[in-house]
């Protein structure tokens, strides 16, 4: 992802976010615990706001030690360096990774 400026930087990550929010399997495999969790009920508008979004699907993720659950899905920038073609951008690397419940 190439960007000019870091201002860019968290609306290219909100779009991310809306991405992934839009995928059913994905949001039923962070919030259902059970064995088929894609047999589950889609999930919802107000379930994604109040239930997923920056709880299960996070920007800058707050990991505790406390193992719960429910997995969580953390989006984090790796670095950043000059783009090759237009020294006005800079790409930088985004990181996906899934945090899941030894349970």
């Amino acid at each position: 992802m190439a960007t000019r400026n870091l201002a860019d930087m968290g609306t290219n990550l909100q779009k991310i976010v809306k991405r992934l929010q839009a995928n059913q399997n994905l949001l039923k495999l962070l919030y259902y615990s059970g064995k088929d969790p894609l047999s589950e009920d889609d999930i919802n508008d107000s379930q994604i706001k109040n239930e997923i979004f920056e709880k299960l699907i996070k920007i800058v993720p707050r990991v505790g030690p406390k193992e719960t659950a429910q997995s969580i899905l953390a989006i984090r920038v790796v670095r950043g360096r000059s783009n090759e073609g237009n020294d006005e951008f800079r790409d930088f690397e985004i990181d996906i990774e899934v945090f899941v419940p030894l349970t």
